[in-house]
């Protein structure tokens, strides 16, 4: 549950700004919000982060959906318990739908937060990004949070009892510890 609704809303608010920055602005028009710093510009990017694969929309959509598909079989089998990594993970396939939607309506996807010394992203970006920070933080915690959780876990151990056995040795008899398993005749 909390996957789905994370991911809809990330795929909501990035479709609601990105509809009003292109209703509202043209092609590289900027509004400067912070002059020189932090501008809102609109830009149509037809290919991934960094600019790099432009052109290749249909290679973009398939492999998105891939990528979709892998967070999701990943929730499902190691998440499903764990609410940081389902949040990281559902930040992530919400940012890739978000722009899917995009690339699949206008063969690109449209960016708008400029800090002019950073290629131009939108909120999507930011929600991958966000997500592969929170998943990256889990995988680094989440072994000693099983280690302290493992500790918590209490054991029953059977006492071991003293019997007396004969053996060869020296023909003397030998006090030999065992357990009540051995003792029953169960091993």
């Amino acid at each position: 549950m909390i996957f789905t609704v994370v991911a809809l809303v990330v795929i909501i608010i990035d479709q609601l700004t990105k509809y009003l920055v292109k209703i509202y602005m043209h092609q590289h028009e900027s509004i400067p919000i912070i002059e020189n710093i932090f501008h809102i510009t609109l830009v149509k990017n037809p290919g991934a982060a960094f600019g790099i694969f432009q052109g290749q929309t249909m290679f973009l959509v398939v492999v998105t959906i891939a990528i979709i598909f892998l967070l999701v079989g990943v929730y499902w089998k190691l998440a499903r318990q764990n609410t940081i990594l389902t949040i990281g993970l559902a930040l992530q396939a919400g940012g890739a739908a978000g722009n899917l939607i995009d690339r699949i309506r206008f063969s690109y996807v449209v960016d708008f937060f400029d800090f002019r010394i950073w290629p131009v992203f939108n909120i999507a970006d930011i929600a991958i990004v966000v997500g592969a920070i929170i998943i990256a933080w889990q995988i680094l915690v989440w072994p000693d949070e099983d280690k302290s959780q493992s500790t918590n876990h209490k054991v029953q151990i059977e006492p071991l009892e003293t019997i007396n056995c004969k053996t060869e040795v020296g023909k003397e008899e030998q006090e030999t510890e065992v357990g009540k398993e051995e003792q029953d005749g169960k091993i």
